[in-house]
């Protein structure tokens, strides 16, 4: 549904090949899709068992698995892409307007966020309370309390780390970081390097919130047995050739530096649902329900607190408190699978994901630091609205003539 809008609701088992009444059906309005999901999530949390936490039952779907999707579709739900257009149709709304809102909808995500933690505290989940406990439930998910389920792969096999790993480790680069994602990273004054007196651009990588380090693989950061090298020349420089990065930064997050790679005794299992998202989507939409709302910046300085940064400021407005909140987001849940889809929802893609920037770095005796720093446009990325959402394939549209296209498409 984040992908295509609407679909086909069916909610029995359709035997008969030839049964065109029930195989070529219309799509059904976005909420409708919505209002079947939260059942069968309901019917699922009163059927699954109340597993203990223990490794033979890792990856089982989990009472808190049930309420967190609801947490989820709920928060899309409530969202501009989704908040009017939904209620009546399959499609969603593509015009320019993204302060599209339903107070009511807010209300059960934000009801719905709380319930999935309250149930997840009284599970025995909690966040994790370190940073180093944050890193290393991405290698480990099953040793860490956070993780309310994942998506289980097979055991052994992975090559996860040659995607990411840097050039200079024979990896392929396939993750670099923007330089659009790093501006984000607030210093480690809670303000952001626009306004901080903190931040030099001469060294722009001094003084950052701890995530930072933990997720970037930039030029001077440690990685394995040497500082990673992205300038001019250096064994992982910033270059188009084949399995360098593009941008001059390389991902930590979700990276397992033990590894080697060639080395295929890693399990690599993708989190689907942690507590900490449940703390975002329930700041989120209380933000949109009920600004001001106390629980809203505790639970978002519950994060913060883990990564050393200073609580948000009193007294934010909302619009302020909202661009908090999804900067927030899109640091703690970096390559988690969520920007993507929340710049479409939110209906700010058209802003965010046009101009990709990187960052040269070239060495000079006379710098600060040893190097000089250059910003510089990577791609210009097309855009159109009808991209808020992913056409349905020609030819499902040819096996069922009743499938309404998404607009644009």
């Amino acid at each position: 549904m984040r992908q295509f809008g609407g679909v086909i609701i069916v909610t029995k088992v359709i035997q008969d090949p030839n049964d065109n009444e029930s195989l070529k059906k219309s799509r059904s309005p976005y909420d409708s899709c919505v209002a079947q999901i939260l059942s069968d999530c309901d019917i699922a949390f009163s059927m699954v068992e109340n597993y203990p936490y223990a490794a033979k039952d890792f990856g089982r779907v989990t009472k808190s698995a049930c309420l967190s999707l609801k947490s989820r579709i709920l928060l899309y739900s409530a969202s501009p892409l989704w908040a009017i257009a939904g209620k009546t149709s399959p499609l969603p709304d593509i015009s320019d307007n993204n302060s599209a809102s339903d107070a009511g909808k807010w209300k059960l995500a934000a009801d719905a966020s709380k319930a999935a933690i309250d149930y997840a505290a009284s599970a025995g989940f909690q966040i994790e309370p370190a940073l180093a406990g944050r890193r290393a439930m991405y290698i480990q998910p099953w040793n860490s309390k956070e993780v309310l389920w994942v998506r289980m792969n097979e055991e052994g096999g992975s090559e996860f780390e040659r995607h990411y790993f840097p050039f200079g480790f024979s990896g392929w680069s396939a993750g670099a970081a923007t330089q659009n994602v790093v501006d984000d990273y607030e210093m480690k004054d809670g303000i952001s390097i626009k306004s901080s007196s903190m931040y030099n651009p001469a060294q722009p990588y001094k003084d950052r919130d701890a995530r930072f380090y933990m997720d970037i693989g930039f030029n001077g950061a440690y990685f394995k047995s040497r500082v990673i090298e992205t300038f001019e020349g250096g064994r992982d420089e910033q270059s188009t050739a084949t399995d360098h990065s593009r941008t001059g930064y390389y991902m930590r997050k979700l990276v397992d530096t033990s590894q080697t790679v060639g080395q295929t005794s890693r399990t690599t299992d993708g989190i689907v649902f942690r507590l900490s998202e449940l703390y975002l989507n329930y700041a989120e939409a209380l933000n949109e329900y009920n600004p001001g709302h106390s629980d809203i910046a505790i639970y978002i300085n519950y994060i913060r607190k883990r990564a050393g940064q200073p609580d948000l400021p009193i007294g934010l407005s909302q619009s302020e408190m909202r661009e908090r909140i999804r900067i927030e987001r899109r640091i703690e849940l970096l390559a988690e699978n969520h920007r993507f889809w929340d710049v479409r929802r939110w209906k700010i893609a058209s802003q965010t994901d046009q101009n990709i920037y990187g960052m040269k770095a070239t060495k000079s005796a006379s710098a600060p630091g040893g190097f000089i720093y250059q910003k510089f446009l990577v791609e210009k990325r097309p855009w159109r609205n009808a991209m808020l959402v992913i056409p349905i394939t020609l030819d499902e549209t040819f096996r069922n003539p009743n499938l309404v296209q998404n607009p644009g498409w």
